[in-house]
């Protein structure tokens, strides 16, 4: 995570930031000098640690058993302190012979191997849901105009157009979060954790099914979007950038300043459906000077409290934010049945909104349940216009049959529509279709 990052966060809710990353590193350890509280029962880590496993087993369906954590953490812990420490020949060296004054080369062994580390160590600051929550607080403040000249940003760029270019289906959901509730501050998000272990589920039975000649295939894929403003850039430069054999010349190659003045109605969907807001305790947005809120609450005050208090006691703020979620449908099992997804995304509606669902006009399969309400007409794929209420008469009326080639997608729209969404609308590069919620 860049410090540019940071940056691009207003000053009182990266004081907030502070603040969550203090209480939530007393709850996920990043030093290991306080791996030996874990054995101290009076300790707060140790505390911390029941927590975190009641937590695990209420998020497992799984029986709490108290007897079992001290022993696990003995049981591991135990091997760190027993046997011979493996460093021959130095082992072998008398206490006299390290004062001696000798040449370095006599502590080296035969193969010249150094002993000590040649790599540079660094103290890491963040965990990896604190520089997550950076990043994606950083794009929503501040969205990228071009990809940043950093590998770490073109990496994900380029992983978004290619998801682009080779997902039939995506949808988009919404979980709105609240930054100091307890599964936030000990970086747990039981519904997503629970949608994610059941969407495992499906793609376990899927690998159950199908020949093992086609085990390697993916078939769901379910991840966060961490840069909503980077896979904005992902879709307005796909004309640009597809067919081209150099991707980093392509790269090189677009116009920026073109790019930011095009609109897409799936970029739009994306950030009108984000927000982050400052609320106080009772969840009431709160307009404040950011000046006057870093001096109402100074850090090295706050960090006292919080010895003895707790966040809530402490700072009469919260922050209540939005993440994105992608899940796709590869190619690979298009044609397949989807019900057991789509039964899922409706389970756990209340906790996972969705917000928009991104048709692909390169996949066969989806061109070929689009026209086939006039098969002998020979629309072109690219040209394809309806409402959704005309999809939804294709689906209804054309592919009611199961035996019907289009019956499995077309149970798909329809589930689509059950779940709120009947906006239709284009694709910048006219590849794709977007339906979405009013």
């Amino acid at each position: 995570m860049s410090s540019k990052s940071l940056a691009g966060i207003p000053s009182h809710i990266r004081h907030v930031l502070k603040i969550f990353n203090k209480v939530s590193n007393a709850k996920v350890s990043l030093a290991d000098d306080r791996v030996r509280n874990y054995l101290i029962e009076s300790s707060s880590d140790y505390r911390n640690a029941i927590r975190n496993k009641i937590l695990t087993c209420m998020r497992n369906g799984s029986p709490y058993k108290p007897n079992e954590l001290a022993p696990y953490i003995n049981d591991n812990l135990r091997a760190l302190f027993s046997g011979d420490i493996n460093s021959d020949p130095l082992e072998n060296i008398s206490t006299q012979s390290i004062f001696d004054l000798k040449d370095k080369n006599d502590l080296i062994q035969d193969d010249q191997t150094q002993i000590t580390s040649t790599h540079n160590r660094s103290i890491r600051r963040y965990t990896d849901h604190q520089a997550n929550l950076v990043r994606s607080f950083s794009s929503y403040y501040s969205p990228l105009r071009r990809v940043p000249d950093d590998q770490s940003f073109a990496n994900s760029f380029k992983w978004y157009v290619r998801l682009l270019e080779k997902t039939p289906v995506v949808f988009f959901l919404k979980v709105t979060n609240r930054l100091f509730s307890d599964y936030s501050i000990a970086e747990l998000n039981k519904p997503v954790s629970d949608f994610h272990e059941e969407l495992s589920k499906l793609q376990n039975k899927h690998i159950r099914d199908v020949s093992s000649k086609s085990k390697s295939m993916r078939s769901y894929h379910f991840t966060e979007l961490l840069n909503p403003d980077l896979f904005s850039l992902a879709i307005k430069s796909q004309s640009a950038i597809k067919g081209t054999g150099d991707f980093e010349e392509a790269l090189s190659s677009l116009s920026w300043e073109e790019l930011d003045k095009e609109s897409d109605a799936l970029c739009d969907i994306l950030s009108s459906k984000r927000e982050i807001k400052l609320v106080n305790q009772q969840l009431e947005p709160v307009d404040i000077d950011p000046s006057q809120f870093v001096g109402e609450l100074p850090l090295k005050d706050v960090f006292l409290q919080l010895d003895s208090l707790s966040v809530n006691e402490v700072v009469p703020y919260d922050i209540i934010y939005d993440d994105l979620y992608m899940l796709t449908i590869e190619s690979s099992i298009i044609d397949q049945n989807h019900d057991a997804v789509m039964k899922l995304l409706e389970a756990y509606r209340a906790d996972l909104q969705l917000v928009a669902v991104r048709l692909s006009l390169d996949s066969p399969a989806i061109v070929n349940f689009l026209n086939s309400q006039k098969p002998s007409s020979g629309l072109p794929k690219k040209h394809f216009n309806s409402s959704y209420e005309e999809l939804l008469s294709i689906a209804k009326t054309k592919h009611t049959d199961d035996s019907d080639k289009h019956y499995k997608f077309a149970n798909v729209m329809k589930r689509i529509g059950e779940l709120g969404l009947d906006r239709v609308n284009y694709g910048i590069s006219n590849n794709c279709i977007y339906i979405s919620g009013r």
